[in-house]
């Protein structure tokens, strides 16, 4: 899917679900000024990660190309509101899962091998950007998203990709929480203001904390 098509398909998305003034917010925020706020996280135990332990009959699944997951699962995914995030997801970004006992999808995350982000946030060259992550609400307070965090970041490092950074907003207390015990490093802080798409603007004080 093009550009243009990506932002139809999550213009209808976010017009179903929030309105036209929903609509008016996220073409403003997406084509003209976008303040952007985050924390930076990398991964400093790569393959010296110990696999997770998740619950019994939960299922951890990864694929480093969207388009090889099962048309079933994505089905799923959007089913669950996730189609937001995969109308977002560009041809070569990847996607993890985690299935409950009874086949329903728990958690998904996007897997950023090369995207704008990534040099925005100064990532080191080849970084690996994990994104995107969602824990439904009927699933949460059992540990799925650290152990998911872990185990993408680990499996990830076995087949050769690092450096696994992520990234989060400073307000989202409960996946700081996850990050952190998932034993991510934190790097710096950064500000930015990205215009018209393309041009953006490090308003960042500080360096590596």
């Amino acid at each position: 899917m093009n550009q243009l098509g990506r932002y139809r398909r999550r213009m209808a998305i976010v017009l179903r679900s929030q309105g036209w003034r929903g609509a008016a917010r996220f073409l403003w925020e997406r084509l003209v000024c976008r303040r952007w706020r985050s924390i930076v996280y990398d991964d400093p135990l790569g393959a010296q990660r110990t696999p997770s332990g998740f619950p019994p009959g939960y299922q951890f699944l990864l694929w480093l190309r969207h388009a090889q997951a099962p048309p079933e699962i994505l089905m799923r995914i959007q089913q669950a509101g996730g189609g937001e995030f995969l109308s977002e997801l560009e041809a070569q970004d990847g996607i993890w899962t985690i299935l409950a006992p009874d086949g329903r999808v728990a958690a998904w995350g996007g897997v950023y091998f090369s995207s704008r982000q990534a040099g925005n946030l100064r990532l080191p060259r080849g970084a690996v950007l994990l994104g995107g992550d969602f824990v439904r609400p009927e699933f949460r307070r059992r540990g799925l998203h650290t152990l998911a965090l872990n185990e993408a970041a680990r499996l990830l490092a076995l087949q050769g990709h690092a450096p696994v950074c992520l990234e989060v907003r400073p307000s989202n207390t409960a996946p700081i929480g996850s990050i952190e015990k998932a034993r991510f490093r934190r790097v710096r802080e950064v500000s930015l203001l990205i215009l018209f798409r393309y041009l953006c603007l490090d308003l960042s004080r500080g360096g590596r904390t």
